[in-house]
């Protein structure tokens, strides 16, 4: 649908029912072909209810034909909760495990998992300097 005019518009209606995947304790943010996922995760029963959302989005995935590349999804290392024994938490999408990130680049920029953007801040200087 590149380059039509309708394709967009087709898209975002497409898309749009996606957000029926959530439950209440999840959060999502939706921009063009980008969906992120928030969550405050305090008890087994927040991870249970997490895990639960990404298995249903990977089933709409199926359902609608929709590939969703597991290799560009991570989960922010944000107040490093307890990771499973190979190092990453036990978040997946169908049956691969979502890597666990120090650093998030979103839209383009970068965050660290102390919510900083100084590496972010760093690369536009190195950039500049250029």
């Amino acid at each position: 649908m590149q380059g039509s005019c309708l394709g967009p518009l087709l898209f975002l209606i497409f898309i749009n029912y996606i957000t029926d995947c959530f439950e209440d304790q999840v959060d999502c943010k939706l921009y063009a072909d980008d969906v992120k996922l928030y969550s405050e995760l305090r008890s087994d029963a927040d991870s249970f209810c997490f895990q639960a959302c990404l298995d249903r989005i990977y089933q709409w995935s199926l359902t609608w034909q929709l590939q969703i590349s597991s290799q560009k999804c991570c989960v922010p290392d944000v107040n490093k909760p307890a990771a499973t024994n190979d190092g990453r938490y036990a978040c997946r999408l169908g049956t691969e495990f979502l890597t666990v990130s120090e650093n998030v680049c979103d839209l383009g920029v970068v965050v660290d998992s102390h919510l900083r953007f100084s590496e972010h801040v760093t690369k536009i200087v190195r950039k500049a300097q250029q």
